[in-house]
């Protein structure tokens, strides 16, 4: 049996290694290790595969440092900036621990950020570099604090900024220090304008908070509105007098009214009449051409085929994907449930036999973090097909792809690649999924192809140095077509052989034009109060998207409609032909000439980032408890975040000896592999008297010591379905001495050691764990479907005190299926065994602890049903708010068990709970607490219930209670020196 078992462990510790390692050799993503380049105030770092970006960022970084310094007042003198490669995001964000920048290299794929910004990474790196400058202040008391404590502490205004405020400086100086930025994004405009239009502007308090009810992103939308009014009304210093103020006094409404002598609800109300009177010129919105339903969420324009529309539907109830879609009745149904790279990333033939679409494979195995590709999948939909659901099939791997578009008979597929932060127009077989360029550009950047109906042309966007033009590609090559008065193209599609659709932006609204491709002539043909972001040709109508303020919509155009007699006196008044200026490429900005500085290699190791006091001494046993004491604890981290430190040290005042408390933990990443480290010793007491008001102390010092190592086999979020399978493996020391007086650490050594008890073991330990969840809807609590499995086991070695070899495991199991939408039966085994002669098991009914039982096994089984309540978006008190409200009902029951007496027992109770968790949020972070009742009723009715010990609470903050549901990865730890297994 010993022998078994210790095969068992070396069978993962020496075999499953290498040939992980072997196995990810060829992959083209795999890190390759940092370099990094420095100027006066920045140190980039990057990987080689990123060097442009990088070289971008070293020659407008300086630059942009002068003008948010300056304009916030505060110069900090050397800020880290990390960019992230492999990931097809456009993203960006600070982090005040360690404090430094993450800029995403690739540039936006829907516009949300405008086109006239000369680069992506410009506008990135001044949204981020506020959010530094602006949260990290050198100024102020808390940045005295921070010279003693670390850095960290002068972040602490951020955390109290409402989210209007966070992100209303980002917003206007990314529009103040470029060309572009969202202030001129008339798509970003539509937003707010629908709000406005329709008399519907939410309240300042819910301008403080993200929801997932639209628009996404308020926060941005809010923000950007409501500071742009302060800096109109109070000039830019504005900027500067709240954020003095702010960091004084950490409450927002009191920085605005020291800074405008106004309240804050005072301005937002006269900013809210004065765009009411800025938009009173447009009609009153009208619904009655709706095609898409009349609901909360985002319906992105159709694709037209001869099997009907293809919609994607992203909305508040149903998982993001794309459906077939019958306007009459607002039927619909499934293709695909998938979140796609952005809307416009769908394409069909015109039978609708063949559907292609870009979604995102996420893979954990980078060491700079996890990979997000964008690639390409196939879903073939014959009529006649036997199988109820359609099955996608992945047309291409690793190739950076998005916003595909089919020919009309299926034939021919072109689409967006990305190529570091730009794009180029490819060609993707269909059948092997290779790509041929067909048309790439330095520094521009290609958006939205569309085929001809014959496949002989395409049409697509081109940005280049903030300039937007619509692009044509035949066999006579690629040639820009249209340049109006300055203004910007997007989203073009083939009304017919030789006419297209496209919308513009040059009477700063998003309108619809026409361009007959053979003679060149163009004109607006429709107009909406809003906007139109793209359309296409429904017979002798229109389908055109625009936006509402429950999100985005799509309406039906008529033909009397899209005749000038159709536009109002004063849309008439407004309208003026718009000429093409000579639209070649010699009228194009030259691409930007980009430095380079020294490149040296990097490693980038935990940075030291403060302490904070311990006012207890601390320990982690819970026959201990805390007592009182004094320390502090140290900590570090790398910027990917990939490593930390922390340390921990605490002295007791009342155990009587001078004993420290000392903890260590340190992680690190090895390739695809995770190694952490953990050293902890703590003294205590413990009361072994039988008689409780005559108590006997005993005294120890436990020493224990980990190492671990975390391999994910196999983690990837595929098409809207993530699979985890996943190994933890690794060996736990042991070390405790006993006494029945008080010891000091210095009694430890010598001939003093002969009085105590030692035990003294080591442990091997194997964990493994699979999970497959798939996507649910933005306001789903509970996950819809969901299965997981994890089971570890640790050996206790005989190579130190112990002189055989004792074994315990514990397996879990559960699911989780969705009923209807919104409700969902769960349940699931967690089982446990040791060889131990005294067991002990970490896991119990909620809100109970289980009785002791001499026996080698135990389990618990668990079923229930949870639902979602009506979600909502309600703000409670400063900053504080109310996302939703689910509720799940559960029965459980224990039972133990013996191998080797082959004996069972089922445990007279049976446990019925019901808990309820609302979500609350803060800013842009949501958090679900979970506040349940456990009730145990005897089935032998041998005991009547009492509520004294009848009744379990319970309170969680997280969701990795007695449903079984997991919000992270498992990992697996041994629990030294006791026959138990505890499964995180």
């Amino acid at each position: 049996m010993s022998q078994l078992l210790r095969r068992f462990g070396l069978f993962f510790m020496l075999i499953l290694l290498p040939v992980l390692l072997n196995s990810q050799t060829d992959r083209s993503d795999l890190f390759r290790g940092y370099r990094r380049m420095e100027t006066e105030h920045f140190r980039i770092i990057f990987e080689p595969a990123d060097l442009e970006a990088a070289r971008e960022v070293y020659t407008i970084c300086e630059e942009v440092y002068d003008q948010v310094t300056t304009l916030l007042d505060s110069f900090p003198e050397r800020i880290d900036i990390l960019l992230h490669g492999q990931i097809d995001m456009a993203n960006g964000s600070y982090y005040p621990v360690p404090e430094h920048l993450n800029l995403y290299v690739s540039s936006p794929s829907d516009f949300f950020n405008g086109a006239r910004t000369e680069n992506w990474m410009r506008g990135l790196l001044v949204h981020e570099l506020t959010h530094y400058i602006h949260i990290s202040h050198e100024k102020g008391w808390l940045y005295e604090l921070s010279k003693f404590f670390g850095p960290p502490v002068k972040a602490v205004p951020g955390g109290f900024l409402p989210g209007w405020l966070l992100e209303g400086y980002t917003t206007n100086t990314e529009t103040i220090f470029t060309e572009g930025g969202r202030g001129r994004n008339p798509l970003f405009e539509m937003v707010y304008k629908s709000h406005i239009l329709e008399g519907n502007l939410f309240s300042l308090k819910q301008a403080a908070f993200s929801s997932a009810e639209p628009p996404r992103g308020r926060i941005y939308v809010s923000g950007y509105i409501f500071v742009r009014y302060l800096i109109d009304k109070y000039g830019e210093e504005v900027l500067k007098e709240i954020h003095s103020s702010m960091i004084r006094t950490l409450s927002g409404d009191k920085a605005v009214f020291e800074a405008t002598g106004k309240s804050t609800q005072q301005l937002w109300d006269e900013m809210r009449q004065e765009l009411m009177e800025r938009y009173r010129p447009f009609e009153v919105l009208t619904e009655g051409n709706l095609l898409s339903p009349y609901e909360k969420g985002d319906w992105s324009l159709p694709r037209l085929t001869d099997r009907g529309m293809l919609v994607y539907r992203n909305d508040m109830k149903n998982p993001a994907g794309i459906i077939r879609y019958n306007p009459d009745g607002c039927q619909s149904e499934w293709i695909v449930r998938a979140p796609l790279k952005d809307s416009w990333s769908f394409t069909a033939d015109q039978s609708g036999e063949q559907i292609v679409y870009a979604s995102f494979d996420a893979d954990a195995g980078n060491r700079a973090g996890v990979n997000w590709t964008s690639d390409l999948f196939v879903i073939r939909d014959n009529p006649d097909r036997r199988r109820k659901k359609l099955r996608p099939e992945r047309l291409t791997r690793n190739a950076h792809l998005w916003h595909p578009a089919l020919s009309a008979d299926g034939k021919r597929l072109a689409a967006v690649q990305r190529r570091g932060s730009y794009t180029d127009l490819v060609e993707v077989d269909l059948k092997s999924g290779e790509t041929k360029t067909l048309f790439s550009l330095p520094q521009a950047t290609v958006y939205t192809p569309a085929l001809s109906p014959d496949g002989s042309r395409i049409l697509f966007i081109v940005n280049l140095r903030g300039r937007q033009d619509l692009w044509l590609l035949d066999k006579q090559g690629a040639r820009p077509l249209t340049h109006f008065n300055g203004g910007c193209e997007y989203y073009p599609t083939f009304s017919g052989p030789d006419t297209a659709l496209f919308s513009g932006d040059a009477s700063g609204s998003m309108e619809l034009y026409s361009i007959n491709l053979a003679s060149g002539e163009t004109g607006r043909i429709l107009t909406d109060p809003v906007g139109i972001r793209a359309a296409v040709t429904d017979g002798d109508s229109l389908i055109y998207s625009s936006y509402r303020s429950r999100g985005r919509s799509f309406y039906l155009a008529t033909g009397k409609q899209l005749s000038e007699s159709a536009l109002s006196p004063r849309q008439l008044a407004a309208f003026r032909p718009l000429r093409p200026e000579a639209a070649t490429l010699n009228s194009y900005p030259s691409p930007m000439e980009l430095e380079t500085g020294e490149i040296r290699y990097h490693v980038d190791a935990p940075r030291f980032l403060g302490w904070v006091p311990v006012p207890f001494n601390y320990t982690e046993s819970s026959t201990i408890g805390w007592s009182p004491g004094l320390g502090a604890l140290f900590f570090g981290q790398s910027n990917d975040t990939a490593s930390y430190l922390q340390g921990m040290v605490t002295f007791p005042f009342t155990l009587g000896a001078f004993q420290p408390t000392v903890k260590l933990q340190a992680s690190f990443p090895a390739g695809r592999l995770n190694l952490s480290y953990l050293l902890r010793q703590q003294y205590g007491s413990y009361n072994i008297s039988e008689n409780p008001e005559i108590p006997e102390y005993r005294y120890f010092q436990e020493t224990v010591q980990q190492l671990n190592v975390g391999i994910p086999f196999y983690y990837h979020q595929v098409s809207g379905r993530t699979t985890s399978f996943r190994l933890d493996t690794g060996l736990s020391h042991y070390f405790s001495m006993d006494d029945d007086e008080t010891f000091h650490l210095f009694d430890m050594g010598g001939e003093g050691f002969d009085r105590f008890e030692i035990e003294h073991l080591l442990t091997q330990y194997n964990g493994l764990s699979y999970s497959f969840t798939r996507s649910r809807s933005r306001t789903a609590i509970y996950p819809e479907l969901q299965f997981y499995s994890s089971a570890g086991i640790q050996i206790g070695l005989p190579v130190l005190t112990r002189t055989e070899v004792q074994m315990s495991g514990s397996a879990d199991i559960g699911f989780s299926l969705p009923l209807v939408p919104g409700h969902n039966l769960f349940g699931g085994i967690t089982a446990g065994y040791s060889s131990s002669d005294v067991p002990a098991f970490s896991f119990s009914p909620r809100g109970f602890t289980s009785p002791a039982v001499d026996a080698s096994g135990k389990g618990i089984a668990t079923l229930g049903y949870n639902f979602n309540f009506e979600h909502l978006d309600l703000p409670l008190f400063t900053g504080f708010s109310f996302h939703g409200l689910a509720a799940a009902f559960y029965l459980q029951t224990q039972f133990w068990y013996d191998f080797q007496d082959s004996a069972s027992a089922a445990d007279p109770y049976l446990y019925a709970g019901i808990e309820l968790m609302p979500v609350l949020g803060f800013s842009e972070a949501t958090f679900p607490i979970t506040v349940g009742v456990n009730f145990r009723f005897d089935l032998s009715f041998e005991n009547s219930f009492d509520p004294g010990t009848d009744i379990g609470p319970y309170v969680s903050i997280n969701m990795d209670f007695i449903t079984g549901y997991r919000s992270r990865r498992p990992s697996w730890k041994p629990n030294p020196g006791k026959a138990e297994w505890r499964i995180e």
